[in-house]
């Protein structure tokens, strides 16, 4: 049976900047989501309480659920990077200008922080500020972190232990499942008001983006990209099909 949609379609890339805690779907056994809700509920239920650490581990979705972690607890603010573009205090004290206690910040690909830059990520999560070399007073000065921290790598193995062990909770995204990544395929269609064919189309996506999710979100773009530019609002197999042409290898 056809599915049809509203009028209107929605941008994709929207789905992940306004996406709630509690419509995530979860990935696995769903261990990974429930211990944000808990931390979640935890922190509103104790207004007076800090905003624990967390490091988010998993191939795929830790950005999405850091967000989504974030928007739970109220923050309309929320400022991202990676380890990759923070290697010096210099990058620090620009990242964290002007920090606040209202603005949550992500940090992804822990694993790959330079070794130089451990020590002052350290002295962020036990103390909420770190030593900083001003260049231009040529003096040493203490800059206070107020935002609260969420970091996210693909693996805990390569975390190193003195940062681990800083960390107030550790949170394991597991692989998603083929139906569950259906289902995500499914939300974001009708996220967007975009109507689909028949679930064969749902199995299609999934399987030409080769189970691997953030391969199927681009070839889900792709494929709504297509079928709007043939001024229409029902995803086909034929669009699918077409989409995985233009694809990045």
């Amino acid at each position: 049976m056809e599915k049809q949609t509203e009028k209107g379609i929605v941008e994709l890339s929207e789905f992940d900047k306004t996406v709630s805690l509690w419509q995530l779907l979860p990935c696995g056994s769903g261990a990974g989501l429930q211990k944000l809700k808990y931390i979640v509920h935890s922190v509103l239920n104790n207004p007076r309480s800090e905003i624990p650490s967390i490091i988010i581990i998993g191939e795929v979705g830790k950005k999405t659920y850091a967000r989504a972690f974030f928007r739970a607890l109220g923050f309309e603010t929320i400022k991202e990077t990676s380890c990759l573009y923070l290697l010096s205090d210099s990058d620090l004290y620009e990242f964290f200008y002007c920090s606040s206690p209202y603005v949550g910040c992500v940090i992804t690909d822990i694993e790959m922080m330079h070794i130089t830059m451990q020590k002052f990520f350290i002295q962020i999560l036990k103390d909420g500020e770190y030593s900083h070399f001003n260049s231009y007073r040529e003096t040493k000065e203490v800059v206070p972190v107020f935002c609260p921290i969420v970091l996210a790598a693909k693996t805990i193995k390569r975390v190193p232990d003195t940062l681990k062990n800083s960390i107030d909770h550790v949170v394991q995204l597991e692989e998603f499942t083929q139906l569950q990544q259906e289902l995500i395929v499914l939300q974001r269609l009708k996220y967007c008001r975009v109507g689909y064919k028949d679930e064969e189309v749902l199995r299609h996506i999934v399987r030409l983006g080769e189970k691997k999710l953030n391969k199927i979100i681009k070839l889900l773009t792709m494929a709504v990209t297509i079928m709007k530019a043939e001024d229409r609002d029902v995803l086909t197999v034929c669009d699918v099909r077409k989409a995985v042409k233009y694809l990045e290898p």
